[in-house]
């Protein structure tokens, strides 16, 4: 997050949950940006934002029973405040002026949204992995429009079946799981290429497969 942004929320349940590029999100949430400082080194008529591309207005732009998305800004606080992130995935980019016209970074916000079950930023790290030199085992990553329930699977190269978590609820957003690095028999797992899939679902019997790769030294 640059510098001149304090903090970025959404809301789950109606609760804020601090916002990371790449979440899962509900369709339509709001979003809240909070600039350091109360925002008194922001310059207000210099806040833009846009919405995969698209300029979004602010709401003195707005009608009263326009239907548009559109942001607010309290000056006094430094807060701003986008309507809704819209009901598919995308990225919300917000770029400002400091009092003097010298621009900040411009600011994206990833997100993933849908009414259906995805899995994205299946990651593992580190990726390669040394059982020698990183004594904490594996670490896996992902992202979920929906909550589900989630196991991962791990393959060698000649797709051989090796070993796999139990089957865990995840609640919708991103999500990491530690993997010790031993398979069945508490072997650790040998050099080599590993195909690791995992498996989501939802509470309507949906499935979605995700897969990667693992490199072992």
């Amino acid at each position: 997050m640059p510098a001149y942004i304090e903090s970025v929320t959404y809301q789950v349940n109606n609760q804020p949950v601090d916002f990371h590029n790449y979440a899962s999100v509900q369709q339509n949430t709001p979003l809240v940006i909070t600039f350091q400082n109360q925002g008194q080194d922001i310059d207000p008529a210099s806040i833009q934002l846009t919405l995969n591309g698209e300029p979004i207005k602010s709401e003195r732009q707005v009608s009263v029973d326009s239907s548009d998305v559109y942001y607010t800004y309290d000056a006094n606080q430094g807060v701003l405040r986008l309507t809704s992130v819209g009901d598919s995935n995308g990225t919300v980019m917000l770029s400002a002026n400091d009092l003097f016209g010298k621009p900040y970074p411009n600011a994206p916000f990833i997100f993933y949204t849908s009414d259906q079950l995805e899995v994205h930023q299946f990651l593992v790290y580190p990726n390669p992995y040394s059982p020698s030199a990183t004594q904490s085992g594996v670490e896996f990553g992902f992202s979920l429009t929906r909550a589900a329930d989630v196991s991962i699977q791990i393959y060698d190269a000649t797709g051989r079946y090796l070993t796999s978590t139990s089957s865990t609820s995840y609640a919708m957003g991103y999500h990491t799981y530690s993997w010790d690095g031993r398979v069945f028999g508490g072997k650790m797992i040998g050099a080599g290429t590993y195909y690791v899939k995992l498996i989501a679902e939802s509470d309507d019997q949906t499935k979605q497969v995700a897969t990667t790769k693992l490199a072992v030294f």
